[in-house]
Parts: structure tokens; sequence; C-alpha cells
């Protein structure tokens, strides 16, 4: 990524099939509610599942990512976010207060540069 460059990070809906990086086939925000869009911060009621915010590149490009989530969920039907795309954008969620025409469906993030699928790896076990 471009040095210190500012980015949305959603869930969306569906998989990517077989792997296809095709992040338009991952459909909208992971939206199971029927809510408009909002900050990672909002409650159940005032953001989609899937919106969780900005994610911030280094001095060197990287991002690195931890974010903590009361709303997503592994294990909850509703909320669980496995088998869904993890996507990047190509500019700042603007958390559904931007005034665009899109901020309240996708925080005016922009354009999908990368994606990927959201699983669980098979459970460990002690032998």
């Amino acid at each position: 990524m471009t040095a210190n460059t500012v980015h949305g990070f959603h869930v969306h809906r569906d998989p990517l099939v077989n792997g296809e990086l095709n992040c338009t086939a991952a459909g909208p925000h992971f939206n199971p509610y029927g809510t408009t869009h909002g900050s990672i911060t909002a409650d159940i009621m005032n953001r989609h599942v899937g919106d969780l915010g900005n994610v911030t590149s280094a001095n060197d490009g990287t991002i690195n990512i931890n974010i903590r989530d009361s709303i997503i969920q592994l294990y909850n039907a509703t909320q669980s976010i496995v088998n869904r795309t993890i996507v990047l954008h190509a500019m700042r969620d603007d958390g559904g207060m931007g005034g665009f025409s899109d901020s309240n469906t996708t925080g005016n993030a922009g354009a999908r540069i990368a994606c990927g699928n959201i699983m669980l790896k098979t459970a460990w076990s002690k032998h």
C-alpha cells in the first residue's frame, strides 16, 4: 500500500467462490439486520455487522490489523462472519457521516482493492 494511507475495512456478505479473487463478487456489506452504514463504535442498530471502520498503512506501506469488536461473531448464526469476505477499500470509511450518496451504504470507502475469504481452520486437539 502507499505509505500512511487510510482504507475502509469491511466484512462483505458473500464468500469468494473457489478462492477467486473477484472482490466485486463479495456482494454488499454484511448487514443481516438491514441497518444503515455506521462506524465500528456504533451499536448493532446503527451499523452493519460488517462495518469495521478504517485501517492505516505504516511508513513502509504495510497494514497491521488488530480489531476488537463486540458485534462480529464466529459462531452466532445471525452475526457470524465465517464464510464471508473481508474487503480492503481504496478510501477512508466516513462512518456513514460523510453526506455522500453512498455514505449510508458503504461509508463512501471507494473501490475494493483487496479481499479474501474468512474461514475457520480445523479445530486442533491434544493427543
